[in-house]
This record gives C-alpha cells, structure tokens and sequence, in this order.
C-alpha cells in the first residue's frame, strides 16, 4: 500500500438518516486541487484505497463477531489479526 500519511485531513459533513443518528461523512472535494487535476485524480485514488482497506476491516469485524457468537473463538482470532494488519496500514487520519 502507498504512503498516504501525506494526504489532508478530510472534513466532515453531517447527514440524517430518516431521523438516525447523525452520519458523519467525509467531504471528498477538500482532496481535490483544482490547479493540478494529474495530483488530485493521485489523491482520489489513494483515498479511494484507504476506504477499500476500512471496508476490508469492516468485513473481518463483522466476521470475528459473528464466529465468536458461534463460538469458533480460534476463527475470530484470524478475522481480528487481520484486522489488525489492515488497522496498521491505515494513516493517521483515518485512524480511531
């Protein structure tokens, strides 16, 4: 995965889901340079790399829980490792 350590922080847009908690969402125009359209289309992409990866994580979360619910403890560990392998490769920003 490429260093994405030196990409901006994006803001946050808040939005309301049929009365829902309040979605924060990143805005993805702050990663655009309008004076470098070769960068930004760079930057984009890696962005677009770091949402697969929580994606990813998201996925193997979601499996540790349901095999520890089923209480195939050793199954959820692998999910979890990797989850923690996809955490170690995120930047800074996108981190919790």
């Amino acid at each position: 995965m490429k260093d994405l350590s030196q990409l901006q922080k994006p803001s946050f847009v808040n939005v309301d889901y049929d009365g829902c908690a309040d979605v924060e969402l990143p805005n993805l125009d702050c990663f655009v340079r309008p004076d470098d359209a070769g960068e930004a289309a760079k930057d984009l992409h890696a962005v677009s790399e770091v949402f697969r990866h929580l994606a990813s994580y998201a996925e193997g979360k979601q499996m540790g829980m349901i095999c520890r619910i089923k209480g195939e403890i050793g199954k959820a560990k692998c999910f979890e490792d990797a989850c923690d392998n996809v955490y170690r490769l995120l930047p800074e920003w996108a981190k919790w």
